[in-house]
């Protein structure tokens, strides 16, 4: 029986190590694959056709030394690209915004919210968090993934933002993969990150630590830089731009060729080339007469007409090299290369060099931007929710109280046309389609926050026209002109009011 249990445990044992460890064996991809008979689309003896791979989970699908390379060329090009440099700050930009995502605390105790809130905004202010948001969109775009951890020192709590590399370590188990622990369920257990300062890693538990990337698909546990389906495309546009610089420093160079109209040549150039080729070439002077002789005539001329002139001999000709470049072939070759770039990374190229376009085909590329960027907001805000529960625990919790409900505010949205949006949002409005709480985040606003203010307004206003004898629409008709509201106030009182005329 005992036997029995320790074999059960043994096997168990091993299929876990197993799980971890892609299949080494080595067979021909055609008796793993092989092609079809029936679906041409299965077949592989066509030019251009990619190589077979085998079919893999996301996590040998790709080494850990590709996924690093590959973000090493995403730096590379985030620094020295001028297009990829201004796609991170536009993601950055409509991501996080000028002023971050601002947290809310919204339980039902009041006054617990009202305490978390000033310890959070303390916090925020002395760690400028909104600059760290910022650092970790661009750190996601870029690199693909984010670690934020949280912090506890001497009873001071805070943040660090580790990079992808930091996080490589390894504690000995079987089930630790490039710095993170994993249990059977492939869920992170614990970090191994690098130290700030000094040698060795430190150990952070998996509750401490938020792990921010983009999953594509199952099984995947490290993201990839956003440009990894354009890497290509990248490589080939710097590359025909740096030879079209090339040859446009080459042609806005005085430049040209000397033709002979005689087989004969100056007497300089016998001399220099006799000494070139090793011929003996008498003609009495010597190279430095000839040089100097040379230089009086070029001299004298520059005396008489001023600037660079250069002497041509009788029997010469000069024929300037003049070439048309760019040439269209290549502005058509370069803005397909940055359509792919922008598009393969999810941002359109309107985004980054605005044309015109006709309204309605611009609206809808916006809304497509608007989609992709308000999503990465939403799963920042989700996440970094974790950091105010951080900061805040230190607050007591009265007992029963939802003090993990926090309300997100979201930046402002991208807008196309204001005026037709604003209509369209007041109608949605009172239809009940929108709630206040959305409209507000879309301009990055609180919504009770403009809610209370409106009706502090709305009160100010009340008693204001209490107090002078005047209507309210008489009050607010010199800021906003008439809203209708005083007609049909005059009109009703005349229609009350008995008729005198006779």
């Amino acid at each position: 029986m005992r036997f029995s249990r320790q074999k059960r445990w043994i096997k168990k044992f091993v299929d876990s190590v197993l799980d971890f460890i892609p299949t080494r064996t080595i067979v021909k991809t055609e008796q793993c694959f092989p092609l079809s008979y029936y679906y041409r689309g299965a077949d592989n003896n066509e030019e251009g056709d990619p190589p077979i791979r085998p079919v893999l989970d996301a996590r040998w699908e790709i080494t850990e030394w590709d996924r690093l390379r590959m973000v090493s060329l995403s730096r590379n090009y985030e620094k020295n690209s001028p297009v990829q440099n201004r796609l991170a700050d536009i993601f950055e930009e409509f991501v996080v915004g000028k002023s971050g995502i601002q947290f809310i605390a919204n339980s039902t105790n009041k006054a617990y919210n009202k305490q978390a809130q000033k310890v959070w905004d303390k916090w925020c202010a002395d760690t400028n968090f909104e600059v760290a948001q910022a650092v970790i969109a661009r750190t996601l775009f870029v690199d693909g993934e984010v670690f934020v951890i949280c912090t506890r020192n001497k009873g001071e709590r805070g943040i660090r933002i580790a990079e992808t590399q930091e996080v490589c370590g390894s504690n000995g188990n079987t089930r630790c993969l490039n710095g993170i622990e994993y249990d059977s369920q492939l869920r992170p257990v614990r970090y191994i990150v690098r130290n700030v300062y000094g040698e060795g890693f430190s150990s952070y538990d998996a509750s401490d630590v938020i792990h921010i990337f983009t999953k594509l698909r199952p099984n995947q546990l490290r993201g990839l830089p956003y440009c990894y389906p354009v890497l290509e495309r990248l490589k080939c546009l710097e590359l025909i731009i740096q030879h079209e610089m090339k040859h446009s420093r080459h042609t806005s160079s005085k430049a040209g060729f000397i033709i002979h109209n005689e087989s004969e040549v100056p007497e300089i150039e016998t001399r220099l080339r006799s000494d070139v080729l090793g011929d003996e070439v008498d003609t009495g002077q010597t190279e430095e007469e000839l040089l100097e002789k040379r230089r009086k005539e070029i001299e004298d001329v520059r005396r008489v007409y001023g600037g660079d002139v250069g002497i041509l001999e009788g029997n010469q000709d000069f024929k300037e090299f003049v070439t048309a470049r760019p040439s269209e072939a290549f502005m058509r070759l370069y803005q397909v290369l940055l359509n792919d770039i922008c598009e393969g990374q999810g941002i359109g190229k309107m985004m980054y060099s605005p044309e015109s376009y006709q309204g309605t085909v611009a609206r809808t590329i916006i809304e497509v931007n608007k989609s992709f960027f308000d999503g990465h907001t939403v799963m920042l805000g989700n996440l970094l929710k974790k950091v105010f529960t951080h900061i805040t625990s230190t607050i007591p919790v009265p007992g029963n109280l939802n003090w993990n409900n926090i309300e997100i505010k979201l930046p402002r949205s991208i807008v196309v046309d204001i005026g037709r949006d604003s209509a369209k949002e007041i109608e949605e409005l009172k239809a009940g389609l929108k709630s206040f709480q959305t409209s507000y985040s879309e301009r990055g606003l609180d919504w009770k926050t403009e809610l209370t203010q409106n009706a502090a307004e709305a009160e100010f206003i009340k008693n204001l026209a209490k107090e002078y004898n005047l209507t309210e629409s008489e009050v607010v008709t010199k800021f906003i002109g008439d809203t209708g509201t005083s007609q049909k106030l005059t009109s009703d009182y005349k229609e009350s009011t008995p008729s005198t005329t006779k």
